[in-house]
């Protein structure tokens, strides 16, 4: 009876650290589930509420209200910055522009993701077969990042998601053996892709799109991270990960460890400062490549009011996205009558299951 007693009294606690909690990437993890495709998804039919929203996403682990069979117009690709990261679905950027136009839009995006990941997942969902206007893609900043989520196999289980204590105790013998052993550590910084290995996935988006009879689109990577501008911590960041991989070779995984710890203090300068790089690299190679290019980025920069961090966008910085988008579409979409009931129907059928929960 103590042993219960006890186990329950934990589980409150744990309950109550990750309500109040203001970590919320530990939070996001309770939205994923291990994949071995893809590393890690959104988890399928999920309930759950982050930032006080509610997170619910359909059959495949999008946050979409469409189901995979169902007929689409537009298709959006990207990480968690075009999936609604702190804002509640109605003010996602794509909720907002399938408002504003009528037209469906599937937001296929993934919490964490690569092109790499979404290219393959857009390909294993068959969301490739669909016959669709627009495929819009919003990848960059986790090309950059060297510390990618890293979900435990046991979030495969129910428990995972529904017990807080299990789910803490999870997590956190999930990060003191990071990197344990070191050869898996390899090949989890390897998920990083090259530049060019981002454009042969572009070039590959391409072809699929042709033959979805679709206009592929690229949002560039809007970021805050301008503040982080020292030229020496830069350095710092770039040595401290070298220095990191030296010992991983060396199988001394605890020096690695603690450059590890180093190297993250550092890593918004060494992002800003590669960010800029990437987002000038992309115009110029999307413009050879004959791709076209929203730049969202020099808009969103203008106020740090339309990030709720670095490189997730506000509720105002989902509107300015929206209004870049459409404003880009605005000759193919002009002749389309734009409905007014549509504001009103979508509210009074879709929000009342997105509004604030307190859960």
């Amino acid at each position: 009876m103590f042993v219960l007693v006890l186990i329950f009294f934990c589980e409150v606690l744990s309950f109550l650290f990750l309500k109040y909690n203001e970590n919320p990437y530990l939070k996001a993890k309770r939205l994923l589930v291990y994949d071995d495709a893809f590393h890690w998804r959104q988890r399928i039919n999920s309930d759950k509420s982050f930032y006080d929203y509610m997170f619910n996403t359909n059959e495949a682990g999008f946050r979409s209200f469409y189901k995979l069979d169902e007929k689409v117009e537009a298709i959006l690709l990207g990480p968690s910055s075009s999936v609604g990261w702190g804002v509640g679905y109605e003010n996602m950027f794509s909720t907002i522009i399938e408002k504003k136009t009528g037209m469906k839009f599937l937001n296929a995006s993934q919490i964490g993701y690569t092109i790499e990941q979404g290219y393959k997942l857009y390909v294993k969902t068959g969301l490739k077969d669909k016959k669709i206007r627009y495929l819009i893609v919003s990848f960059g900043v986790n090309e950059l990042d060297y510390f990618p989520f890293q979900i435990p196999k046991s979030s495969q289980r129910s428990l995972y998601h529904y017990s807080s204590l299990y789910f803490l105790i999870e997590n956190t013998i999930n990060n003191f053996n990071q990197l344990y052993p070191c050869p898996e550590t390899i090949s989890i910084r390897n998920t990083r892709l090259s530049f060019q290995s981002y454009l042969n996935y572009l070039s590959s988006l391409k072809s699929l799109a042709q033959k979805q009879g679709a206009i592929l689109i690229v949002l560039n990577t809007g970021h805050l991270y301008s503040k982080y501008r020292s030229k020496e911590n830069i350095h710092k960041s770039k040595s401290f990960y070298e220095k990191m991989n030296q010992e991983i070779k060396s199988n001394n995984c605890y020096m690695a460890r603690k450059y590890l710890q180093q190297a993250q203090l550092y890593e918004p300068y060494r992002i800003n400062n590669e960010l800029n790089e990437f987002n000038l690299k992309l115009k110029n190679a999307l413009k050879e490549m004959k791709i076209k290019m929203i730049d969202i980025h020099s808009d969103l920069v203008k106020s740090q009011k339309n990030f709720i961090d670095p490189v997730h966008f506000s509720i105002n910085g989902n509107k300015v996205v929206a209004d870049k988008v459409l404003n880009f579409l605005k000759t193919d979409i002009d002749s389309r009558k734009y409905d007014s009931t549509i504001d009103e129907n979508y509210k009074n059928s879709n929000d009342e299951k997105y509004k604030p929960s307190n859960k």
